[in-house]
């Protein structure tokens, strides 16, 4: 038996946030849209839209706009409340696609703190650079602006 495959692009994120395993995953899921940047929505106004994550089964990862409008980033696959959350998504051509990306965070206490790692593979069409661009991404959200938002520190600002 032959068996095709086709290259992925991989990305990680290891960041240790003083804070609780319970305090990081609830910023993470329940509170994502209090720190999320304005750089990172693909549409609306700012102050009239949302992202949420619905860390169940089935649940999404979306943003949504105050005119009905929105973009579901991810579909949540499996849920270990506290200890691992994963997810997968659809990148249509206007994205970089077609492609399928697998993400996973997983944490774990650390002391008196959390370790997250957060994975992403990629599969399909992905552009020259795709990999760095996607890792500059993630290292901003998560070792900046949720590492921020949960300790109380000035967040990040986002450099093109």
């Amino acid at each position: 038996m032959t068996t095709d495959t086709q290259p992925t692009d991989a990305v990680l994120v290891e960041t240790r946030i003083a804070a609780s395993p319970t305090r990081v995953w609830n910023a993470l899921t329940d509170e994502i849209g209090e720190w999320w940047p304005n750089e990172f929505y693909t549409g609306g106004q700012p102050g009239k839209r949302a992202y949420t994550l619905d860390a169940r089964p089935g649940g999404s990862m979306r943003e949504t706009w105050e005119d009905g409008g929105g973009l579901e980033w991810a579909r949540v696959i499996t849920v270990m409340p506290e200890a691992m959350l994963q997810i997968t998504g659809f990148a249509f051509p206007q994205w970089g696609g077609p492609s399928i990306l697998f993400g996973t965070w997983n944490l774990e206490a650390d002391g008196d703190g959390c370790k997250l790692r957060f994975t992403e593979h990629t599969l399909g069409v992905t552009p020259d650079g795709y990999a760095a661009d996607k890792q500059k991404g993630w290292d901003f959200l998560f070792d900046g602006a949720l590492k921020a938002y949960v300790e109380g520190t000035e967040p990040p600002k986002w450099e093109d």
